[in-house]
């Protein structure tokens, strides 16, 4: 939430109330996911071993197919223009590419 608290009053936490509540909303969900996006993406890098790895990709996969419904003829996750909810989003999963 050190994210929310830097971008307070900006244009990236929305223009609404309702704005805000969904850009908080996926800044929460990217944080809670963001161990699951680092266990991924170091296995596959082999610099851990992940017993557990089928299921987290698993749940990368969940995670991504989420993003993609929400982004579902839209260009942006909240709202008509960039906002922390894509740079969070996208800040967790770069390493992933």
């Amino acid at each position: 939430m050190v994210a929310a608290h830097l971008a307070k009053g900006s244009k990236l936490m929305g223009s609404t109330p309702m704005e805000q509540a969904k850009i908080n909303q996926w800044v929460n969900w990217s944080e809670l996911n963001s161990s699951l996006f680092n266990r991924v993406t170091n296995t596959i890098y082999g610099q851990i071993k992940n017993a557990n790895f089928s299921d987290d990709l698993a749940a990368v996969k969940n995670f991504f197919k989420k993003l993609s419904d929400q982004l579902k003829g839209k260009k942006w996750l909240v709202g008509e223009r960039l906002t922390l909810a894509d740079l969070t989003c996208g800040v967790m999963m770069a390493p992933a590419f």
